[in-house]
C-alpha cells in the first residue's frame, strides 16, 4: 500500500530473511524477477544491500554476508 512505502518496511523484512538465511549457512540469497523489473524496484533492492547482475537478479553474497550488509 502506498502509506506505507519509503518507511524502511521492506527492507526491515529483507534483512530478517537474510539474517534467517545466514544462520541457515547460506552462501547467496537472490531476488530474481520476470522482465519488465522497473528501476524503481531495483533501486529498492540495492538500498537493501543488494548488488545487481542483470536487469533481472539481485544479490547478497557471501562476501556480503562476511562485510556483515
Amino acid at each position: 500500500a502506498p502509506a506505507w512505502r519509503r518507511r524502511g518496511v521492506g527492507c526491515a523484512l529483507l534483512k530478517k530473511a537474510v539474517d534467517r538465511a545466514r544462520s541457515l549457512t547460506a552462501k547467496r540469497v537472490e531476488l530474481q524477477s520476470h522482465p519488465g523489473f522497473d528501476e524503481g524496484t531495483m533501486h529498492f533492492v540495492q538500498s537493501c544491500g543488494f548488488g545487481t547482475t542483470d536487469g533481472r537478479i539481485a544479490r547478497y553474497t557471501e562476501i556480503d554476508f562476511q562485510r556483515g550488509r
